[in-house]
């Protein structure tokens, strides 16, 4: 194990590496742009890096183009592992034949491809392949050369081949997989380990859609892609954005929707993505699934300009305040703000943050500004869902913090992107600042520590704010180590801390409300790491309920669709939230399940947040 020791302070990082305040300046190709008005055109964009390797569209099983009709829509399906593990390429086709959409109002076009293993049998593995849905039947248009489903050509082929031949009043993209947000971007070939980021995007749809003859949307059955930078990217070539704010469960979206399209084949895209997004929620609903957050949104692409305008202007009086030494309140605000797809320390790519809650959380220090965002924000959104317990806007930025340790190969992927300059730089200087700052704050913490190991909640010593939360310590080969930090303080200050298998366990928060927490729990799954989430349910002054919700996988720099259940036979390690191993290992006999143990053989102690995401640990 590795230890987490102590003399009199000790600082170890969770979410943000504390580095040195030597840390070299980041780089920022865009800094000399200051005060640019947005305005983007995909000329200024540098696609000399995007390899392009199309397929011969002729090759796909049509001569001439079919007669037009309503609609076309276009799944671009890459199975990855949701497909080789657990088939939910093959369930989500099933859906769509099972719809009562077909060939009369509308085309359903797929290509397949980006999996080890397909579940259904007519469809190969070793190459992509092209299929026509026509009722309840799927019908082989074409086999294709294997190429990688995260390449910028395959995309645009595929997009050049429906448009095409498959000619239609209205075009619908669907890109189904994994997702990662505006820097990770979206999908995972299992065959070439390769994804489609955000800029090869752009140039899939600069070389095979004209701007004068737009997409009617452009749809992400992934998890984190609504956010304004993909918004930005589709908007030359689409009206609309359907996706989701946070991660996805596995099932995604429901497919039942096209049959709304054979019922009402002159919907357009608006109306067709709030349908989108209904049928998700209902999906879900009528299935008794309670445990997932769920967000889904439809975004008119033509409104962001205003927008990353608004961001443009944020970023400005943001980046003024930090050369007027407001760090810290900028990253104590970052702190609070709702963010999604962040559960460990492998998830430094996502950072995306609700458009809306930066409104509400920095509306304190540039009200006029923040104002002005959220009108840009509210005229950008036209529909959209969610279950969450507090309000969110439906669209996402990204907000560089946790991963503030690899900002330069972020922030880079980020100004390729071309978004709002001024916004880019107020990035720059405050990644800057929290590599720079060091581990400056620990002085302030001696007397908080000499004082109380046993406050909760936030603190303020000399200014600053502080989130304090008891831990479980226990000794090992003479060190003391961190064992436990998920617990239940009644009202007569009695400590009760989380376990399983009578091991106390070591967790990240990911969300949580007034009633509800999501906690993930680095694990060693059957020999596979991933984290193990756990909802907790307070009531009160009684024992909160928690139980697990299942095992996430590591899935490269993108979020995985959906989670494993665990079930007898399975093997379980607990690791450290760093990734380390605790060596504490089991084999599941009958069940499963989590309780409540005393701190009797254990040492309680401190554990103190500053506003960078540090955290300190004190014994009592």
């Amino acid at each position: 194990m590795k230890k987490l020791k102590f003399a009199v302070i000790i600082g170890i990082i969770l979410a943000i590496v504390t580095l040195s305040a030597c840390s070299p300046t980041l780089h920022n190709p865009r800094e000399h742009e200051v005060g640019a008005i947005f305005k983007r055109d995909p000329g200024m964009l540098d696609f000399s890096g995007v390899d392009f390797t199309p397929w011969d569209v002729t090759a796909g099983g049509i001569d001439t183009p079919r007669e037009e009709k309503p609609w076309t829509i276009l799944i671009y399906m890459n199975g990855s592992d949701l497909e080789s593990e657990t088939g939910e390429a093959t369930a989500d086709i099933a859906e769509m034949l099972g719809s009562g959409v077909t060939a009369d109002n509308a085309n359903v076009i797929i290509l397949t491809g980006g999996t080890k293993k397909w579940q259904r049998s007519e469809i190969p593995t070793g190459h992509l392949a092209l299929w026509e849905v026509d009722g309840g039947s799927l019908r082989k248009l074409a086999d294709l050369p294997q190429l990688s489903m995260g390449a910028a050509g395959t995309l645009a082929s595929f997009l050049e081949y429906g448009q095409k031949y498959y000619p239609a009043k209205r075009t619908g993209l669907i890109l189904w997989d994994h997702g990662g947000g505006s820097i990770a971007g979206f999908g995972h070939d299992e065959h070439f380990d390769d994804e489609l980021s955000l800029l090869e995007l752009n140039y899939a749809l600069k070389k095979s859609v004209s701007p004068r003859r737009k997409l009617e949307f452009v749809g992400f059955d992934a998890c984190l892609m609504a956010t304004v930078e993909v918004g930005v990217v589709v908007s030359d070539y689409a009206k609309y954005l359907v996706a989701s704010q946070d991660l996805e469960p596995a099932e995604g979206w429901d497919y039942a929707f096209l049959r709304e399209i054979s019922a009402r084949p002159h919907i357009n895209g608006e109306a067709l993505g709030r349908l989108i997004c209904d049928y998700y929620m209902k999906f879900f609903s009528e299935n008794g699934d309670h445990d997932h957050y769920l967000t889904m949104s439809v975004i008119d692409v033509q409104k962001l300009t205003e927008v990353m305008k608004s961001l443009g202007t944020f970023g400005a009086q943001g980046k003024e305040k930090i050369s007027g030494g407001g760090l810290a309140a900028i990253a104590e605000t970052r702190s609070k703000t709702i963010a999604f797809g962040g559960s460990s320390y492998r998830d430094a790519n996502c950072d995306m943050v609700d458009i809306r809650d930066i409104c509400e959380e920095f509306r304190p220090y540039f009200i006029e500004c923040a104002d002005m965002l959220k009108t840009s924000l509210y005229g950008a959104v036209v529909h959209n869902v969610h279950n969450a317990e507090h309000d969110l806007g439906g669209l996402s930025v990204y907000f560089v913090y946790h991963g503030a340790r690899q900002a330069q190969a972020n922030l880079d992927i980020y100004s390729e992107l071309y978004m709002s300059a001024d916004y880019t730089n107020f990035l720059f200087a405050f990644a800057d600042g929290v590599r720079a700052r060091g581990g400056t704050l620990r002085g302030i913490l001696s007397d908080f520590f000499s004082r109380s190991t046993r406050s909760t909640g936030e603190t303020i010593i000399d200014g600053k704010t502080f989130v304090c939360s008891p831990v479980l310590y226990k000794e090992e080969h003479g060190e003391m180590c961190v064992v436990g930090n998920i617990h239940h303080q009644n009202s007569e200050g009695g400590v009760a801390w989380l376990a399983v298998e009578d091991c106390p366990l070591i967790s990240t928060k990911i969300s949580g409300s007034t009633n509800t927490e999501v906690h993930s729990v680095q694990v060693r799954h059957n020999d596979k790491t991933g984290e193990m989430l756990i909802k907790i349910e307070k009531s009160d002054d009684a024992m909160p309920n928690a139980k697990i919700l299942g095992i996430r996988y590591d899935c490269t720099p993108m979020k995985r669709k959906g989670l494993f259940q665990l079930k007898r036979g399975d093997k379980l390690e607990l690791l450290e939230p760093d990734g380390n191993s605790r060596t504490f290992q089991f084999t599941i006999e009958k069940s499963i399940k989590l309780e409540y143990i005393t701190s009797i053989g254990y040492v309680e102690g401190c554990c103190v947040a500053d506003m960078y995401g540090d955290k300190y640990f004190c014994k009592s």
